[in-house]
């Protein structure tokens, strides 16, 4: 009965109610005439007047509170299917172990043996003064640059040199080159100072680096593809208009929600691998070089008077992003921001979380739930192809 009466129009309600309100009146009039049955309809319709009178305006309170009660849907996609954010095929391990040889690569297996150029002397076979019989043998020592120059002499003259003096001259020429080379560059260049213990130090500090620019590159990827993007469309199914909808979700477990519109792009030169060991040093300071080589240009968010509106985002436990408030009018639909999901829970596992809705003119809060499955796990390699084959 309740049901019919709040489907009633509001003009038919209060149509009933100033009828009931007037029977009240006319029927004291007439009612001392009536005895009997007549007297007992009257006193019954009396009642009715009378309840009709004082309900109907409780029955328009009500309609009215339930009219300003609030009612929205949340709608997204039927079965929302997220990658794990995992690499499973240990790619990015795989190129921190390809950077790790490649700058050990300068370090010395062993430690080579000095150069030490040789000779042919001449010994007596006997002791005494008799040496007309002399025996030959080869004697380390060190060449001056005089008897180098007399061998370069006799080979330019088309003397046959031996093996051992060919030797001799090549290496003596490599050696000398090196002085000559060292020699012209020493006013730009300083030795080597480190120690092996030292260039690995700086080596595991590289590798560090290069291991968080790469996860910067595959979160990068990973958002501007939108693999885990979360749309969510605000629906208003009444005909009432709410001000002010604010949407709060929570996805429980080990979910994480990033706004897109905070992120920037990163450097797409990774950082510089440490002075390969047993080089030179330049004299110059070296901040100049990396002071160079990085944008010196603020991201797009910090260079800005002020911060870039969009959802709130809370980590700490789990995800709880609260959407920006927005105006609903009468069955319409509003698309909120894009949020990213960062999702670390197994293939397989089932997401199932919460969402509550207010407005600043409406009564109540709408509530529901919204379910999110974690797919396969992310195809690494594809998303961070561009340094697969960097040497």
């Amino acid at each position: 009965m309740i049901r019919v009466l709040a489907g009633l129009p509001r003009w038919l309600s209060v149509t009933l109610a100033l009828m009931a309100a007037g029977g009240l009146f006319v029927i004291p009039q007439i009612s001392p005439g009536f005895h009997g049955w007549k007297l007992a309809v009257t006193l019954a319709l009396g009642v009715t007047f009378t309840a009709t009178a004082v309900g109907l305006p409780l029955l328009d309170t009500w309609q009215s509170q339930q009219e300003a009660r609030f009612r929205v849907r949340v709608e997204l996609e039927p079965e929302l299917a997220i990658p794990a954010y995992t690499d499973d095929q240990n790619v990015i391990s795989s190129l921190v172990s390809a950077e790790r040889s490649a700058c050990l690569s300068s370090l010395p297996e062993e430690k080579p043996k000095p150069f030490t150029p040789i000779r042919l002397v001449s010994t007596p076979v006997t002791a005494g003064d008799n040496e007309t019989n002399r025996n030959y043998r080869v004697e380390k020592t060190g060449m001056s640059l005089a008897e180098y120059q007399r061998l370069l002499k006799r080979k330019d003259d088309g003397a046959e040199l031996t093996a051992e003096e060919e030797n001799i001259v090549e290496r003596a020429s490599k050696m000398f080159s090196d002085v000559v080379q060292s020699t012209t560059f020493s006013a730009l260049r300083r030795p080597e100072t480190r120690t092996p213990d030292q260039y690995r130090e700086e080596v595991q500090q590289h590798l560090l680096e290069y291991s968080d620019f790469l996860l910067e590159h595959l979160g990068w990827e990973y958002a501007k593809r939108g693999i885990g993007r979360l749309r969510i469309t605000l629906a208003n199914p009444t005909d009432q208009v709410f001000e002010d909808v604010e949407l709060e979700i929570y996805l429980p477990g080990k979910v994480i929600a990033i706004s897109p519109k905070l992120l920037s792009e990163p450097n797409l030169t990774g950082p510089s691998r440490p002075r390969p060991y047993g080089t030179a040093a330049p004299l110059f300071h070296p901040g100049l070089s990396s002071l160079l080589a990085h944008d010196c240009f603020l991201p797009p968010a910090a260079a800005s008077f002020g911060l870039p509106t969009g959802p709130q985002i809370d980590n700490s436990q789990s995800a709880k992003v609260t959407y920006p408030a927005v105006r609903l009018r009468p069955h319409a639909q509003v698309l909120l921001d894009d949020i990213d999901l960062v999702v670390r829970e197994a293939p397989g596992t089932v997401i199932s979380g919460t969402w509550h809705a207010t407005a600043t003119n409406a009564q109540g809060r709408a509530s529901g739930t919204l379910t999110i499955r974690t797919a396969q796990p992310l195809h690494v390699a594809e998303l961070l192809a561009a340094f697969m084959t960097e040497d």
